[in-house]
């Protein structure tokens, strides 16, 4: 989880990794998840799982924005990847 967790001895700001603010963001997300409570869920495989969570921010960004200048944007779109230690990855807001 530290490589997208801002301020975590893991994150690099320079590869461009989408990011949450703090851990509870991260959180909030996998527990909206467990629940149920979250909407245009999308299963890509047995491992990963994508869809939406108004009630948590999340920051996307990538190398081109880097290489532009362009600040990381707000969503509320996320990835869940694997199942043990699952990964939340803040995703594209388009």
């Amino acid at each position: 989880m530290g490589r997208h967790l801002e301020n975590h001895p893991d994150f690099n700001p320079e590869l461009g990794k989408s990011y949450f603010k703090s851990i509870h963001d991260a959180e909030n997300v996998l527990q909206a998840y467990h629940d149920g409570n979250v909407r245009n869920l999308n299963i890509v495989d047995n491992n990963t799982v994508e869809f939406e969570y108004d009630r948590a921010k999340g920051y996307f960004r990538n190398k081109s924005m880097i290489e532009n200048g362009r600040p990381a944007e707000v969503t509320h779109k996320f990835r869940i990847e694997g199942t043990n230690q699952a990964k939340v990855i803040p995703l594209n807001p388009q």
